[in-house]
């Protein structure tokens, strides 16, 4: 100071000088879909707030999943790039929803008619037809039940139930069967059985 000698009393004050963090929010997505039987994941992450500056940043693992109907949110991890100091932000993390739907694709699952003319002998007939969104899908016979796989990879077992006709019946729907599902994934459908009728015709002896 020039002409210090002229002052009496002199003091100094010093400011601050100060950098703040910068506010980061990493949010990962949202999605949905109905259930199909494959994983649903969504491995994309929005970096919002002040953000990294150039040169700096994330990356990201780790991500959630789900297969089953229902919700989960969508966790993930993050690790900052090599030269991104932690000290210099201040990170949030938000996650996103991933969401199955019941699926609502119908299965029909359907029995045949039959008839025969009478002969004393008790008949039964096990063919089934399995649609499932209006398309068909093979049925294979696995020892005392009927199996179908959907597209899904789940699979409708049907297991006969109806205990033949022997004698002479009209206008009864009684080739019936029972149907379960192997894989609980399955929760949702909507499923529908029809069971047609086994006849038992009269024989031309019978007949007057």
């Amino acid at each position: 100071m020039e002409n210090e000698k002229n002052y009496g009393k002199i003091s100094t004050e010093y400011g601050d000088l100060s950098i703040n963090a910068r506010t980061v929010i990493l949010t990962s997505a949202t999605d949905s879909k109905d259930y199909d039987g494959e994983e649903l994941k969504a491995e994309t992450v929005t970096v919002s707030g002040d953000g990294f500056i150039e040169g700096e940043g994330a990356s990201y693992s780790d991500f959630a999943s789900i297969v089953e109907v229902g919700e989960v949110e969508n966790s993930f991890e993050y690790t900052l790039n090599e030269g991104t100091d932690a000290k210099n932000y201040k990170i949030t993390k938000e996650e996103g929803t991933l969401t199955i739907r019941a699926n609502e694709k119908a299965i029909v699952i359907s029995s045949e008619d039959y008839s025969w003319t009478y002969d004393g002998k008790t008949h039964t007939y096990e063919e089934y037809t399995v649609t499932y969104d209006g398309k068909e899908v093979d049925v294979e016979e696995v020892g005392d039940h009927y199996e179908a796989t959907l597209p899904t990879g789940d699979k409708v077992v049907i297991t006969p139930t109806t205990e033949g006709e022997k004698d002479v019946v009209t206008g009864k729907e009684n080739n019936t069967f029972k149907v379960e599902v192997e894989n609980e994934k399955m929760k949702g459908y909507l499923i529908v059985s029809t069971s047609p009728s086994l006849y038992v015709k009269q024989s031309k002896s019978q007949i007057v």
